[in-house]
C-alpha cells in the first residue's frame, strides 16, 4: 500500500525515519531540479537540496496538510533559493521586456523534453533569463504549474504571472533565433 504524504509526515513525526526517507526520495529531483535551474550549477542545487530538507525536517511540526506536503516542501524550496541567490549578490526579479510573441516549445513541438538535446537547449537558453523569469518559467513550462499555484507560491497575480511567461517566451524565441542565425 502506497502511503499519502501526511501519512508520511504523521509517522516522521512519530519518529518513523523512513517515513522521512520517503519524502525525501518522493520530492528531492523536483527541489533539485528547481534549485538547478535557477543557480545553474549542480553543486549548489546538491547544497540547496540539503537545506530544503533539513529546513524540512526541522519545520516538520509546522505542516499544516491535509494533502498540501508538495506545497509545502516546494514553498521551502523556492525560499531556500532565493535565500541563496540573495546572498550570492543575484537579483532575482526583473521583468524587463519589449514585445509579446509565441514560442515553439518542446512540449507543442512534440519533442521529448527529457532528452538530452532538449535539455541542454533549454538550460542554456533559460540561462538568458533573469532568475525571476527564469524561475515562473520553470515553474510554469517545466514543472507544469497551473497558474494560480504559482501566484500561490510566488505571491504574484495570475494576469502578471501570465505575462511574465508570455514576455519570457518571446525572449527565448528571440534568443533562439539569434543562435540559429550564429550557427549558419
Amino acid at each position: 500500500m502506497i502511503q499519502t504524504d501526511d501519512d508520511l509526515v504523521r509517522d516522521s513525526l512519530r519518529g518513523v525515519r523512513q517515513s522521512f526517507r520517503k519524502l525525501f526520495d518522493r520530492y528531492a529531483q523536483m527541489v533539485f531540479r528547481h534549485s538547478w535551474a535557477m543557480t545553474r550549477n549542480s553543486q549548489d542545487a546538491e547544497d540547496i537540496l540539503q537545506e530544503v530538507f533539513l529546513q524540512a525536517f526541522v519545520k516538520l511540526y509546522q505542516y499544516r496538510g491535509p494533502g498540501t506536503f508538495h506545497k509545502w516542501i516546494r514553498c521551502i524550496s523556492r525560499n531556500q533559493t532565493l535565500n541563496f541567490l540573495k546572498k550570492k549578490g543575484v537579483k532575482t526579479f526583473s521583468y524587463d521586456f519589449q514585445d509579446e510573441n509565441d514560442i515553439r516549445t518542446p512540449a507543442s513541438t512534440g519533442e521529448n523534453p527529457t532528452s538530452l538535446e532538449t535539455t541542454e537547449n533549454l538550460s542554456h537558453l533559460l540561462g538568458v533569463l533573469s532568475p525571476g523569469v527564469r524561475e515562473i518559467l520553470l515553474l510554469r513550462l517545466v514543472e507544469n504549474l497551473p497558474y494560480p499555484e504559482i501566484a500561490d507560491l510566488t505571491g504574484l497575480r495570475e494576469d502578471n504571472i501570465r505575462q511574465i511567461v508570455s514576455r519570457g517566451l518571446t525572449q527565448l524565441k528571440k534568443e533562439q533565433t539569434s543562435d540559429a542565425l550564429s550557427k549558419v
